[in-house]
């Protein structure tokens, strides 16, 4: 009696926590993203700008949101943990419905393939792959797709339905203003072994069925959204000189090319062009960055300047042990810092470049030996991860139900001054979804 006491408390102390953390998400409103946040309505990127295969975290001030990957059917959840409370839960309109039933407002169903988040200052967006084996399997409910829905979860719309032989590239990035989502789009050829078509830069109405091609592509290159500034997307595209060569060829002799388009007048701009290893190009806001890595040089170059400024030397920083095997950047910008890896030997230390002030400093944000990385911020504050956890749940194996368990982020928060100063001064996040 006693336990079942115990227990009936806890879920509702629970109850309790998740009703006053919906009143928070549903009163404030939630800004977007933090890399590309503007009040102009200019295009920024919504997703990380390596793709939305890498944007495993949907991050705005206000907090950031995911998707919950165990469950036992077709199904999935959308998890969200708000930065001001510290607290992260299932993104229910209302916490009385369980998470698995297709009545709570974080219930994604039809869950066959891959789903990514991204969001921006009106709301959320699922992204929902397909292929043809899925389809020809599951039908229609397995066709790719594109969501709206809103902060708490509900009010959610299908705003683009891809054909069978549509597929949006999901190793690139997703931008949007006030009015238009900005994405590409493969079209395949299923009677010719799925042989890509035409590849387009499509942009979608968010509120409406408007939809224009800004560009059309060469289907063999591979192209990416990887910025934005004002009305402009900031591209890249790569391609293989001899499409007849070897593979390991074609890999090692691709081209890459960084241009700009502006998604109205569909006038493009070169930006640089360079061979395959021969350094990392990094775009943020007006400026591109990029490491010379046999020179072990950080450049800067403004879009409207054909110049290119030296800003980090690190053959002087390492001017004594001069043993320096590999340069190249790590996640993207946050708070106005351009990370940068320098291997030297068997040692990989942290370098953070302060776009502002234009100071560099060696950093160590490690716990033990796990490096902390940044998947989010408010305002004042990181959402970092300091290692990983052991968490259960209920699976069925062959009809019987049974306990698995698995590993997922550790996450905690920490001022973005103490991050910058490498004293690991964390702040823990008080976790409903992933529980022993």
């Amino acid at each position: 009696m006693r336990q079942a006491q115990v227990g009936y408390m806890r879920h509702s102390r629970l109850i309790i926590v998740l009703m006053l953390l919906l009143a928070i998400i549903v009163s404030c409103k939630i800004e977007g993203p933090t890399e590309e946040k503007n009040e102009t309505g200019d295009i920024g990127l919504i997703t990380h700008p390596d793709g939305l295969l890498t944007n495993f975290y949907a991050d705005c001030r206000n907090g950031c949101f995911h998707i919950y990957q165990y469950s036992d059917d077709f199904h999935r959840n959308i998890v969200y943990l708000d930065y001001e409370t510290a607290t992260q839960v299932f993104l229910s309109a209302d916490a009385t419905i369980p998470e698995d039933s297709p009545e709570n407002t974080s219930y994604i169903p039809n869950a066959y393939s891959g789903m990514y988040l991204a969001c921006d200052k009106d709301g959320l967006y699922l992204f929902k792959s397909s292929n043809d084996l899925l389809i020809k399997k599951y039908g229609e409910k397995a066709l790719g797709c594109i969501s709206s829905l809103s902060f708490n979860g509900d009010d959610r719309k299908i705003i683009k339905q891809f054909k069978a032989n549509e597929w949006f590239r999901d190793t690139s990035a997703v931008a949007a203003d006030d009015k238009y989502l900005y994405y590409i789009v493969y079209e395949l050829d299923e009677a010719n072994d799925d042989r890509i078509v035409s590849c387009k830069l499509i942009q979608k109405g968010k509120h409406s069925d408007k939809e224009n091609t800004i560009l059309t592509l060469d289907g063999e290159d591979r192209h990416f959204i990887i910025g934005r500034t004002g009305n402009t997307l900031i591209m890249k595209t790569i391609s293989a000189p001899e499409k007849d060569d070897p593979i390991y060829l074609q890999l090692t002799n691709q081209n890459h090319k960084v241009y700009a388009v502006n998604v109205y007048s569909k006038e493009e701009e070169l930006l640089t062009e360079y061979k395959q290893g021969e350094g990392d190009r990094l775009f943020y806001l007006d400026n591109l960055y990029i490491i010379d890595k046999k020179e072990k040089m950080v450049y800067r170059k403004a879009r409207l300047d054909d110049s290119y400024e030296p800003i980090i030397d690190f053959s002087v920083i390492y001017a004594e042990s001069g043993q320096i095997l590999d340069v190249y950047f790590i996640q993207r910008v946050f708070d106005n810092h351009l990370m940068i890896a320098v291997v030297e030997g068997e040692t990989t230390s942290i370098y953070a470049y302060d776009i502002q002030s234009n100071t560099i400093n060696q950093i160590t944000p490690y716990i033990g030996d796990y490096f902390c990385g940044i998947y989010g911020e408010s305002e004042k504050q990181f959402l970092v991860a300091k290692g990983e956890k052991l968490f259960c749940y209920d699976t069925v194996i062959y009809g019987k139900k049974e306990k698995q368990t698995a590993e997922v982020l550790d996450f905690v928060l920490i001022d973005k001054t103490d991050y910058w100063n490498s004293e690991m001064n964390l702040i823990d996040v008080v976790d409903y979804v992933y529980v022993e």
